[in-house]
């Protein structure tokens, strides 16, 4: 009997397992594909429409995740998606006491989406934007109220 109640809650604990992560990935591609579709909205719409931009105040590091997720590199080196990409990101922590995940208050994936763009544009026009970009977010992010 007892061998039984042990091979029951192993095989519980693997099923809630395996839901857990299949849940996680399902929000990841979310992420990825909102994400995506903030980016290919026209310039200064998320300025417009206040609970496009309450969303994207509370995401911090998670929209560089569906960044990175929801683009291939060639997509992200355009200039016009660049441009906008950079000015999502800078929304995203301008406001840092809203960030809701605390894990999003850091810039760690954002600072290694902004170093690699860096990598891939030198000595272009937008180098300088994307060092600008970072300086604001960690100039945001070391002020920012703890919650």
């Amino acid at each position: 009997m007892r061998m039984k109640n042990w091979f029951l809650v192993s095989v519980l604990l693997v099923v809630c397992s395996i839901s857990l992560f299949a849940q996680e990935c399902q929000n990841a591609n979310q992420n990825a594909k909102l994400v995506r579709s903030w980016v290919d909205l026209p310039p200064g719409m998320p300025e417009g429409l206040s609970f496009l931009e309450k969303a994207i105040y509370r995401s911090g590091d998670r929209l560089a995740v569906g960044i990175v997720q929801g683009f291939a590199e060639a997509e992200l080196i355009d200039p016009k998606r660049l441009d906008r990409i950079l000015s999502l990101l800078r929304l995203s922590f301008s406001q840092p006491q809203l960030i809701t995940n605390e894990d999003d208050r850091s810039p760690r994936v954002t600072s290694l989406l902004l170093r690699f763009l860096q990598s891939r544009l030198k000595g272009t026009q937008m180098e300088q934007r994307i060092a600008d970009t970072e300086q604001y977010i960690f100039s945001q992010t070391r002020t920012a109220p703890q919650k």
